[in-house]
């Protein structure tokens, strides 16, 4: 098969799918905008590694001409969403004049306020434009499925997706170092901005009854002085470090310390931390509002919360710190399940669904999904 990957950047939460699709067998090209960006080298992310895969960055005209013309029975084109990206929208339309059905690839969109109503209605809009248009969508998670249903687009188009991020190998081999032997520790991991809602966190952890715990903050954003300012007046000083912008691989290495990982967003289409943090073999407090909270469905992994609620982020916290400090089988158990996130899992299940949608047959379980239905994870 002949797959063609549309995407705005190279990233490091779709290089290990495409590389395993690489190694399948399959000729694989990735056509972007731009490669990676100072932002994400400034976090210390590198060049991803897409194996066999053919890169091409910002081709021009002829080139997306070709990719689309050629082959047209035997390839297959993956768009990362259709209208917010330059070359994507380009490569959409070739794709519309040429009669060429794509698979649309999305996080869902954040709904909230009036920007939110904004979105609902171009996304309806774009519905009516693709109907009968796309082989099929892959929505991030559940909640990219509700999105693009309630949007218009049929349930029967949509399947499950999800990010797949680079294996944490050199970290989950290092020996682990000792740490109090009574702190809880709890790490949140992103951008310090209002989207996030460390404000939440923090004010949930100032009403934890206990003392013996700390929560490491990884990121820096417009908001960290409000936040640091807030962590004084709720008198937090002693158990909140503020840690700045940090390498991904020093990132991996603090989270690999501590007991739990929580993402407490007001909306995050994904949440690509909660694969790393799951992959290293640390338990997850997410808000429903991130598309990863698929991953934190069983309470060996973690819990979900209402997002916005303080008092429901606050007991999710504390039964957290009830069922006591992580254990090294826990922290194993999670890590043999996080397998099913793994590049290879999610590249067998997008090869399901394909053969599924020309074929037919019995339509895939999302392999994050199968223990939950008594079916062994694919990977």
């Amino acid at each position: 098969m002949r797959l063609v990957f549309w995407q705005p950047c190279l990233s490091l939460h779709q290089s290990a799918s495409i590389r395993a699709l690489a190694e399948l067998g399959h000729e694989v090209t990735l056509a972007v905008e731009r490669d990676m960006g100072s932002y994400r080298e400034q976090m210390g992310w590198h060049v991803p590694d897409f194996g066999s895969t053919r890169v091409l960055i910002a081709p021009g005209e002829r080139a997306i001409r070709n990719l689309i013309e050629g082959d047209v029975e035997c390839s297959l084109h993956l768009l990362a969403g259709t209208m917010a990206y330059p070359l994507v929208r380009t490569a959409l339309i070739h794709c519309l004049r040429r009669g060429v059905r794509p698979v649309v690839v999305a996080e869902a969109a954040d709904p909230r306020g009036l920007a939110g109503w904004g979105r609902r209605w171009m996304y309806r809009a774009e519905s009516l434009f693709l109907k009968g248009r796309l082989q099929f969508m892959l929505p991030m998670g559940d909640l990219g499925v509700r999105w693009f249903v309630r949007s218009g687009f049929g349930r029967e188009l949509c399947f499950p997706y999800a990010y797949a991020v680079e294996h944490p190998l050199e970290v989950t081999t290092e020996t682990d170092e000792t740490t109090s032997s009574d702190e809880f520790r709890m790490a949140f991991v992103g951008s310090c901005i209002r989207l996030k809602a460390i404000d939440t966190l923090l004010e949930a952890a100032a009403r934890i009854g206990a003392r013996n715990w700390s929560l490491q903050i990884i990121g820096d954003g417009d908001r960290r002085v409000e936040l640091e300012r807030l962590t004084r007046r709720l008198d937090l000083q002693q158990q909140v470090r503020f840690w700045g912008m940090l390498k991904n691989r020093e990132v991996l290495r603090l989270v690999r310390k501590c007991d739990l990982l929580v993402l407490p967003s007001h909306y995050d289409g994904w949440g690509a931390v909660v694969n790393e943090s799951l992959m290293l073999g640390v338990p997850v407090v997410c808000s429903d509002r991130c598309g990863a909270a698929d991953l934190v469905r069983e309470p060996w992994r973690g819990t979900v919360y209402r997002g916005g609620s303080i008092e429901d982020l606050l007991g999710a916290l504390e039964r957290q710190m009830q069922a006591g400090k992580l254990t090294s089988d826990r922290r194993e158990r999670i890590k043999r399940w996080a397998e099913c996130i793994s590049g290879p899992s999610l590249a067998r299940y997008l090869l399901a669904v394909i053969e599924y949608v020309r074929e037919e047959g019995e339509r895939p379980t999302p392999p994050w999904r199968r223990s939950q239905v008594g079916q062994p994870p694919l990977v």
